[in-house]
């Protein structure tokens, strides 16, 4: 069961935020299979994963507006404050310890885990299943490919806001 937290209270708060603008790591090698006809142009905007991430501004808009539900709640913002962290793997690649075609491996593996079932339900119903997971695999693999090409186009850094909010009579 959810409680309100009581005056004096405190919430520290991490939320993914859009400061650095890193690659779309899958359009272009997604939109290469629809280039040479492995996929549709509807299937292609249908594997597009939805998400938005937040600006330090639109994270503390709620807080700041006069007579709104979390003003009126008592919530108040003690900071707001955006940093970056920047992908630790490229790092590796940088400094020799890991080698691309590893880097690209890593990557993919990691992406592929969160991103596997939003870009096999974006092919259509049409197709049979394992047409479906062949093509899934092979995207993976070009993708995997594609990063160990130019893997400085495939950093993989976060923006994070970091949130203290406190509650007040």
């Amino acid at each position: 069961m959810l409680r309100s937290f009581d005056e004096g209270g405190h919430l520290i708060v991490a939320v993914l935020s859009r400061k650095v603008h890193e690659v779309d790591i899958y359009a272009p090698t997604l939109k290469a299979f629809v280039d040479d006809g492995t996929i549709t142009e509807d299937e292609f905007i249908n594997t597009n994963v939805a998400v938005y991430f937040r600006t330090v501004d639109e994270v503390k808009a709620p807080f700041d507006a006069e007579n709104s539900a979390v003003q009126k709640a008592g919530l108040r913002i003690l900071s707001a404050r955006e940093k970056t962290i920047e992908c630790q793997l490229y790092q590796k690649v940088i400094e020799k310890v890991l080698d691309v075609h590893d880097y690209a491996r890593r990557i993919v593996s990691g992406c592929r885990a969160w991103s596997n079932s939003s870009v096999m339900s974006g092919l259509a119903d049409t197709r049979p299943v394992q047409e479906k997971a062949d093509i899934v695999d092979k995207f993976y693999k070009k993708l995997e490919q594609d990063v160990a090409k130019a893997p400085n186009l495939y950093k993989l850094s976060y923006s994070h806001t970091y949130v203290h909010i406190c509650k007040v009579k």
